[in-house]
């Protein structure tokens, strides 16, 4: 690698804060991925059970990771989406309970799913 600059050009300013970097960037969902938050929806909406063990429930779980493959999230970022309002699903008493917290980033993730079905 060398050292030299050409000549009659500048060095890159690689901080520079043009109208790009002002702009934040709102990473649009594949139309797939908007088709399984649908199928997604209409499943918890056939949900007939309080265990999650009815066949909608299985179902959902299967879109789930269909859904986190389609928008090539991390293993670490699970679930892939969350309910806003989410109750707690751990016993009041359990330790588990003590230390959750809602996952703040898959609940903006649905916010923006569910808008991208609208």
């Amino acid at each position: 690698m060398t050292k030299k600059r050409p000549v009659g050009r500048p060095p890159i300013d690689r901080n520079w804060g043009g109208p790009q970097a002002e702009r934040a960037e709102r990473r649009r969902f594949p139309r797939s991925a908007v088709l399984i938050f649908r199928r997604m929806l209409a499943l918890e909406a056939d949900c007939c059970c309080q265990d999650g063990k009815c066949t909608a429930c299985k179902q959902w779980w299967a879109e789930h990771r269909n859904l986190h493959r389609e928008l090539e999230l991390n293993p670490w970022d699970f679930p892939c989406v969350e309910r806003p309002g989410t109750p707690c699903p751990f016993p009041p008493s359990s330790s588990m309970a003590k230390t959750w917290e809602p996952d703040v980033e898959a609940q903006a993730r649905w916010g923006r799913l569910f808008q991208a079905t609208r």
